[in-house]
């Protein structure tokens, strides 16, 4: 429902007021609370304590990543190409002796 990034507008590609139809009425998110509290699965302040938790661990393990080191450039390719191309090399070579 939200845009791409920051920089993107999408209500010069979409029609907002569907959006708002989703956002008020589909999201499913909101559906699937609706649903377990109805059938009992999930009591009524469950979800705002369940959902305090779990902003305590993802807020944990953001701080606890970000006290890292920044990843060598050499890893910005490793997950993508199994071996780069020739141009890719190139052009992580170049970056390097630039900096």
């Amino acid at each position: 429902m939200s845009a791409h990034s920051s920089s993107d507008d999408p209500s010069r590609y979409r029609d907002e007021s569907i959006t708002e139809v989703w956002r008020d009425k589909r999201d499913p998110l909101g559906r699937m609370r609706t649903f377990l509290e109805h059938r009992g699965w999930l009591a009524a302040g469950q979800h705002d304590d369940y959902a305090a938790e779990i902003e305590k661990h993802v807020r944990a393990a953001i701080a606890a990543e970000e006290a890292k080191p920044p990843p060598t450039i050499d890893t910005l390719i490793e997950d993508v190409y199994t071996q780069p191309t020739w141009l890719l090399q190139e052009q992580l070579t170049a970056y390097v002796r630039g900096q």
